[in-house]
């Protein structure tokens, strides 16, 4: 059993831009909980240093310019989980 190539995987589009713009603001939204309760969980767990990890994935999908170039590939037509 072996995996495609990376040349043998092609992108995936949609036709339904609105749809793929809500469906990746429920994705970030999901994924900003999954990580602000994870790492409540684990503030009293772990050293400040390996919860900075969570703090980080928070500010990358809480940023603008991500937010604002994820949104832009799907106006071209990719899809969100793309």
């Amino acid at each position: 059993n072996t995996q495609p190539s990376l040349s043998d995987v092609f992108p995936s589009s949609t036709l339904d831009k609105e749809r793929e713009q809500e469906l990746l603001l429920v994705a970030i939204e999901r994924a900003l909980n999954d990580f602000r309760r994870m790492r409540k969980k684990f503030d009293s767990e772990i050293n400040k240093d390996a919860l900075a990890i969570f703090d980080l994935f928070t500010h990358l999908l809480n940023d603008p310019m991500l937010r604002g170039d994820l949104k832009k590939q799907i106006e071209k037509g990719d899809r969100a989980d793309w």
